[in-house]
């Protein structure tokens, strides 16, 4: 509660217990440029630490396992459908780091070939 009426004075400082155990999805107001580039939602969890689909009326969740060595391949197909570091992060720093990096890749990848 500090945390937010730090932020938002107007904040009314009252706690359902019952949200303590549920899980909410959030659709965050487009304020800022990294929420426009990511165009998303996010969960907000009360003191749960993992979303239990059983528990959650209205919710089915589904787990998925990736392997890690699918890593470079999963980046590969998100970048051709322009989801990379550079969209998610559009921060100038950001956006100078993805492409350098992605040059640098692209050089060492045209020697070796």
């Amino acid at each position: 509660m500090h945390f937010i009426s730090a932020e938002k004075p107007a904040f009314a400082p009252d706690i359902v217990p019952s949200h303590l155990s549920r899980v909410f999805l959030v659709k965050p107001k487009l304020s800022n440029r990294r929420i426009l580039a990511q165009e998303g939602c996010f969960f907000a969890f009360g003191l749960t630490e993992e979303i239990d689909g059983r528990a959650t009326p209205g919710m089915r969740v589904e787990r998925i396992r990736v392997p890690a060595g699918d890593k470079a391949d999963i980046l590969a197909q998100l970048k051709r459908v322009a989801i990379n570091e550079r969209t998610m992060f559009p921060e100038i720093e950001r956006a100078a780091k993805y492409l350098t990096d992605d040059v640098s890749a692209t050089a060492i990848l045209s020697r070796t070939v």
